[in-house]
């Protein structure tokens, strides 16, 4: 399947989203650059240690903790010691940290340079990896400083995820019960029908979950480019998940966007929406893949207090996602200090 998002509706640059195991597709969308650089995950490099083996490689140990300005500072002096310039290629190989530093670097090294994607994780290959979004970490909050530029391809190797640990494939599956519950509430149903398939890896299935959230992304994004609208509503569960990511080092990114789900669930709830028992539903299914559904009182209020320096807000309120039905998300303006009390009553 190949997936196109435009990077505005007049222009003709695209970035193709595509699950397919040749990599010849790849080699013909680089092989007319003057130079192509590889920035790699050091665990992908140890697994696949001839990926890309006639290429030079820049090996990032892709933790939080690196997605920093110093991180980009040293792939900036690894450039230009590798004489890169403005025909260079930059291909990241790894999951949604590699993604967000090698599309960060590309779209201000130079002013600019051009860049793809093999995603190798189940969470890059449904969501970090696709439309646009380049940022890294600045005093430990979430991507403050980051770019708008579409990688030209991201490549979806199913293969790769069967050597991922399983906290990487449960981290995955965060994102993609949130396409079920903002969008298409039949991916919940299907997840369901086929846990059995899914706890064993059964790549006809993990293909046509990973496919549907790639056209749901990509049908927003086109829609929504530079995050000003309806693209905001993929942030569904990530105002708390981000503060939480902030406050402490205890849950990874699909950790947090669980616990700030299931809050903004209890939040729907409280304004009329969203019924306990649908609730109770997502609960079991995040479970299943050992996904927190709670969390200490105390860390949550250590974390709300991050939420003032969240990048979506304006002055005192902050755009926040709720649900009016599953499958139907709406954004609605919250005055923070009003969020704080809501969240604090929804854990």
């Amino acid at each position: 399947m190949n997936t196109i998002i435009k990077s505005d509706k007049s222009s003709h640059k695209e970035s193709i989203i595509f699950t397919e195991e040749s990599i010849d597709g790849i080699l013909k969308r680089i092989d007319h650059c003057s130079s192509t650089i590889v920035i790699i995950d050091k665990n992908v490099s140890r697994i696949y240690p001839d990926i890309f083996a006639d290429f030079p490689k820049i090996i990032i140990h892709a933790v939080e903790s690196n997605k920093t300005l110093e991180t980009v500072l040293y792939i900036y002096e690894k450039l230009i010691k590798l004489e890169a310039d403005r025909h260079t290629f930059l291909l990241g190989i790894g999951g949604g940290i590699i993604c967000d530093i090698t599309g960060f670097v590309a779209s201000t090294y130079m002013r600019g340079i051009r860049f793809g994607y093999i995603a190798t994780t189940l969470m890059a290959q449904v969501d970090a990896a696709i439309g646009g979004k380049n940022g890294v970490n600045v005093l430990r909050y979430k991507n403050m400083a980051g770019t708008f530029t579409l990688p030209e391809f991201v490549w979806c190797n199913l293969n790769m995820l069967t050597t991922l640990p399983a906290h990487e494939i449960s981290t995955g599956f965060a994102e993609i019960i949130k396409y079920g519950l903002i969008e298409n509430p039949s991916i919940l149903d299907f997840i369901e029908q086929n846990i059995e398939s899914i706890s064993v890896f059964k790549y006809d299935i993990y293909k046509q979950l990973i496919e549907q959230c790639i056209l749901i992304k990509a049908g927003i994004v086109n829609a929504d480019l530079q995050d000003k609208g309806v693209r905001k509503i993929l942030n569904f569960g990530h105002t708390l998940a981000h503060a939480i990511e902030k406050s402490t080092s205890l849950y990874n990114h699909g950790e947090a966007v669980s616990i700030g789900m299931i809050a903004s669930l209890m939040i729907s709830n409280k304004k009329g929406h969203v019924k306990s028992e649908e609730i109770e539903r997502i609960k079991k299914l995040l479970r299943h893949f050992d996904l927190p559904t709670e969390i200490e009182y105390k860390l949550v209020k250590s974390a709300i207090d991050k939420i003032a320096m969240d990048k979506k807000k304006d002055l005192h309120s902050i755009d926040f996602i709720i649900l009016t039905e599953i499958g139907h998300a709406q954004i609605i303006p919250i005055e923070i200090s009003e969020l704080k009390t809501l969240l604090l009553s929804s854990i």
